[in-house]
């Protein structure tokens, strides 16, 4: 018995100081990343509150009719008067109950930050009242009686001419999806 226990205390030692090991290497990745993550969304609120502009669009931006309705606000088209552009203003009610401080200052803060070809940029951010504005690109449908998802567009032929995607087509669109998620990670 001495002999078998003599063997295995040297290989259970390595065993333990390994597992030891691994525990610090883990406790060390989850603080450097919970600090880089608290850091990152320190960034999104500093660039929130930076871009905020505490009066109505509507002086610097004309409606141009109503693009569509969800549980958060309403979006419309809308003209910029100093040029001509057209864009998109998401209308959000900040006194709804979904609707909090943090969640706006983390995912629109970010979304300042962002600078990427498949992802939609924001120009303009206003609050007025309760009331927050997000002026984004506006991405057209040609089809004002289809909803513009990517689920539909992929598995009923909407936004495409009314036929099947192909195969080049919906390698394109994971491409572009990937390149996103990459690009936010």
């Amino acid at each position: 018995m001495g002999n078998v226990a003599a063997s295995t205390g040297p290989a259970q030692n390595r065993v333990e100081i390994q597992n030891s090991m691994n525990a610090d290497v883990e406790r060390v990745r989850t603080v450097y990343e919970q600090d880089v993550r608290t850091s990152r969304e320190e960034d999104a609120v500093l660039e929130y509150h930076d871009n905020l502009q505490y009066s109505s669009p509507l002086r610097e931006y004309v409606k141009v009719h109503k693009i569509g309705e969800g549980s958060s606000g309403v979006v419309y088209k809308v003209t910029k008067k100093s040029n001509g552009a057209t864009f998109a203003m998401k209308c959000i009610n900040t006194s709804a109950a979904q609707c909090t401080d943090d969640m706006l200052h983390r995912e629109i803060g970010t979304m300042l930050q962002c600078d990427h070809p498949y992802l939609i940029g924001i120009e303009d951010l206003y609050l007025d009242s309760q009331v927050l504005y997000i002026i984004m690109e506006l991405v057209e449908q040609e089809d004002s009686t289809v909803s513009p998802d990517l689920f539909s567009w992929v598995t009923e032929g909407y936004g495409i001419g009314n036929r099947d995607i192909t195969e080049k087509e919906a390698a394109c669109i994971a491409y572009r999806i990937a390149s996103a998620i990459k690009y936010m990670n």
